[in-house]
């Protein structure tokens, strides 16, 4: 990201077209097992999917990676993350870190995932940057708003800060149709 424009716009990798050497798609899951890599400058401007994997109709596993200099634009979007805008079923985050992202959306915007559906589980996982939303959005600084029947976020942290919107949380924006038992931070 450099001057207001990606240097190369980052597509997700869709739900359904996930098979490569590190992440597979089934017809019941997203898994992706990063093997200790880093990816630098993901960059996504724009209206259309964010993420790094689109894993909107799926549940989504991610694990093992880090995302530096992460920049997702989607001014008038919702479903907003550097992981994945939206995950469609349970979610697991382990060991993932993103450092110096920046992440802005209209509603449902998280440092990992803007919109979660199912368990939430994250794990000895970091975020460090600036998550924004619109005035009448969710906001949260891991993931924006949880659809859930469970989450639990244990020996993760967020540095940065978290703002504006409707419903603004640390960790969470809002958590829906479920509760935060059994949370460790």
């Amino acid at each position: 990201y450099k001057n207001g424009a990606c240097s190369m716009q980052f597509n997700p990798i869709p739900d359904a077209y996930a098979e490569n050497g590190w992440s597979t798609a089934t017809e019941t899951a997203v898994v992706v097992d990063g093997n200790g890599y880093a990816i630098d400058g993901l960059c996504q401007i724009g209206s259309s999917s964010f993420g790094f994997v689109n894993a909107e109709s799926k549940p989504l596993t991610i694990s093992n990676v880090t995302f530096t200099n992460a920049y997702v634009n989607a001014t008038g979007s919702n479903d907003v993350g550097v992981v994945a805008g939206k995950a469609g079923g349970n979610v697991t985050i382990k060991n993932v870190k993103v450092e110096n992202a920046t992440v802005i959306g209209a509603a449902n915007v998280g440092g990992f995932v803007g919109n979660a559906v199912g368990l939430v589980d994250v794990q000895n996982s970091s975020f460090d940057g600036n998550v924004t939303g619109s005035d009448a959005a969710v906001v949260g600084g891991l993931v924006g708003y949880a659809y859930a029947s469970s989450l639990k976020i244990q020996k993760s942290f967020l540095t940065g800060d978290v703002a504006k919107g409707a419903y603004v949380g640390g960790f969470v924006g809002r958590i829906e149709n479920g509760n935060a038992d059994g949370s460790k931070v």
